[in-house]
């Protein structure tokens, strides 16, 4: 599935015909046709039922496209991010990324920053938690893609998009333990920050808590049965397809996170 998939199928349905989205796009009708009837290969299903004279959208296709919408938004916000990114005109550009946010989700953008900007260099580091924002506010970096967490107004923000974190575990782990999760220990990511925010939600609990770096660290302690813990949704899908991992079953351990991109304002000359 690609960006220009979904905007093709936004088109589409926006303007309400094959017809008038290849107007809209200054692409051929059959072009559209073969871009969308790729994706319903990929995806299994039928968008449009074609069995009339005017395609019309399937059930599937309808709930498939309002769900696509939430990701045509978050590439206009990374575009948009890529033009404020474009825009700054320093031999180095300082960049903080949070460790949650998935790789391809920024990596096309920093593809084309270094095609388009070739005397630009791009310093890139990782942060967790309120590190990058640390980073941010000390002048160590002049842009961060962070948390929505404890951001000063002295910061312009943008969403580019929302994290979803559940309790994971291995099943067999939970097996063993015949459902008595709490009994292992709970592992959370360690802020990179030089002082970090106390209040990240982390509750007072009985249990041992172990701190890692990273989420890959922190699911391979998870999925080898040595204790549970909040884990980034897009980033371990596989694993939950492959029975490697398992979401618990407590509405009350999962979080969300919006991701922003994040510079300082200005300062009045």
């Amino acid at each position: 599935m690609t960006e220009n998939q979904i905007l093709i199928l936004d088109t589409i349905m926006r303007t309400g015909s094959f017809k008038q989205a290849s107007i809209e796009l200054n692409k051929s009708q059959s072009s559209l046709s073969v871009a969308i009837k790729k994706l319903e290969e990929e995806l299994g299903f039928l968008i449009f039922d074609r069995s009339e004279y005017r395609p019309k959208i399937t059930e599937k296709g309808n709930l498939f496209y309002q769900k696509s919408l939430k990701l045509l938004e978050q590439y206009s916000n990374l575009y948009e991010y890529g033009r404020e990114l474009g825009g700054i005109d320093k031999p180095i550009i300082r960049i903080s990324i949070d460790c949650v946010i998935p790789f391809t989700n920024v990596v096309h953008i920093l593809n084309d920053f270094q095609r388009d900007r070739p005397n630009t260099k791009l310093k890139i580091r990782t942060d967790a938690i309120d590190g990058g924002l640390d980073q941010l506010l000390n002048d160590e970096v002049e842009m961060a893609i962070i948390p929505n967490i404890a951001i000063p107004q002295s910061v312009v923000k943008e969403k580019i998009i929302t994290i979803n974190f559940k309790p994971c575990i291995s099943p067999k782990k939970l097996k063993e333990l015949k459902g008595h999760y709490e009994k292992l220990p709970r592992i959370i990511i360690n802020s990179s920050s030089t002082s970090p925010i106390n209040k990240m939600g982390h509750f007072e609990e009985q249990t041992e808590v172990w701190q890692v770096n990273d989420h890959n660290y922190k699911s391979l302690m998870i999925k080898n049965g040595l204790g549970w813990g909040n884990l980034p949704i897009q980033m371990f899908e596989d694993d939950l397809k492959k029975g490697k991992l398992i979401v618990l079953d407590d509405s009350t351990l999962g979080r969300r996170f919006r991701l922003l991109y994040c510079k300082k304002k200005e300062r009045p000359t």
